[in-house]
């Protein structure tokens, strides 16, 4: 069983401000957990034991992040009627899943923050431990933090520090940033009145900023791409991280910064309003004109919503007009869909076309 009761009783008990899914999903929602165990053994009857360590990971959160997106994504498949193989040998390779019948093939990626698990996390993590023990008159957020990978950081200090922010004016305290560098550690603070009671709670996060998360994106795009050289679709599924993909990210990665129109002619770029061209999708030239990446049929966009005796999530695809060969749109029912909706013969103009706001998962399968 993937998480009996023993197993369970091994994870860990949840630190303050506590990051890993898997031990917040035990304290928080463990339904999450029960419908985890009944998919793996609904869709791999035989198990899958690289799988199954994984789900189990409660050290690595990007680990588990990934292969929960890959369970989730399997069982979206399959319940929309997709028949499709999870981790079977392609000509050497296992891509995470197969279509016999397209002779095609897809692949999860799950975006995260780079630094989620690093030690800048477990200093954080001391940090907000000793904030939430001061009796300070005032809320605040952590909005940046930095800390020296070579020296330890003295925390008295930063605590000193806050208890003195008490003499500042209101107006500056709360309409601007505070903070705080000395040589082994950078903290910015947003203050706000005190709302929570007794004691004040510290909230602490990090991000990548909107250029990393697109440069993020196209690098696991382009790693799958040189991989696989053959027909394939990306699943990325929002990972651990303040700030994880959307759709609007989605689309200055794989069309370019805003596009909305998309060339025909090879090696001319579009000429509607808004128009970038540095998009995975658009204006990625070989040489002698030929666009590249076309073995890249689409990629998905996936993202969890409210889990209740269902889980529900949200699956975007976007089409690449130039995929060879495409995908039908028929292939992604019941996902909303970004491809081509106005066409002009050497230009069309792409958007959003059935729209939906995402689906519960829990039926049985087909």
């Amino acid at each position: 069983m993937l998480y009996d009761e023993s197993f369970l009783a091994l994870l860990p008990l949840p630190q303050p401000q506590e990051r890993h899914p898997l031990i917040n999903l035990k304290i928080r929602n463990p339904r999450i957990l029960d419908i985890l165990n009944i998919w793996f053994n609904d869709l791999l009857p035989e198990g899958n034991q690289d799988l199954f360590e994984r789900l189990r990971d409660f050290r690595d959160s990007r680990n588990f992040i990934g292969a929960f997106w890959e369970l989730v994504i399997f069982r979206y498949l399959r319940e929309t009627g997709h028949k499709v193989l999870y981790n079977v040998d392609v000509n050497g390779k296992t891509p995470d899943f197969y279509w016999p019948e397209h002779n095609l093939i897809g692949d999860v990626v799950a975006i995260s923050d780079p630094h989620h698990d690093d030690a800048a996390s477990a200093h954080l993590h001391t940090l907000v431990t000793n904030i939430n023990a001061e009796d300070l008159p005032f809320d605040l957020t952590i909005s940046e933090f930095w800390f020296s990978k070579t020296t330890n950081p003295k925390f008295a200090p930063i605590l000193e520090w806050l208890r003195g922010l008490d003499t500042i004016r209101n107006e500056e305290l709360y309409e601007e940033a505070q903070e705080y560098e000395v040589a082994e550690a950078k903290i910015e603070v947003l203050i706000r009145p005190k709302t929570t009671g007794a004691r004040v709670k510290s909230v602490g996060m990090f991000s990548l900023d909107s250029d990393q998360l697109k440069k993020a994106i196209k690098g696991r795009l382009r790693q799958k791409v040189k991989t696989y050289q053959r027909p394939l679709v990306v699943f990325v599924g929002e990972g651990l991280g303040f700030w994880t993909p959307d759709p609007d990210t989605m689309n200055m990665v794989l069309y370019g910064d805003w596009l909305v129109h998309f060339s025909r002619v090879s090696g001319q770029r579009a000429t509607g309003p808004g128009t970038a061209a540095n998009g995975i999708f658009n204006n990625r030239m070989k040489p002698g004109g030929l666009p590249a990446n076309t073995q890249l049929s689409a990629v998905v966009l996936a993202k969890s919503l409210q889990a209740t005796d269902r889980l529900g999530v949200w699956m975007g695809a976007f089409h690449k007009p130039e995929a060879v060969p495409p995908l039908p749109r028929s292939f992604f029912r019941l996902m909303a869909q970004f491809l081509i909706s106005s066409d002009h013969g050497t230009e069309c103009t792409l958007g959003w076309v059935d729209e939906n706001n995402g689906i519960l998962l829990g039926d049985p399968l087909p």
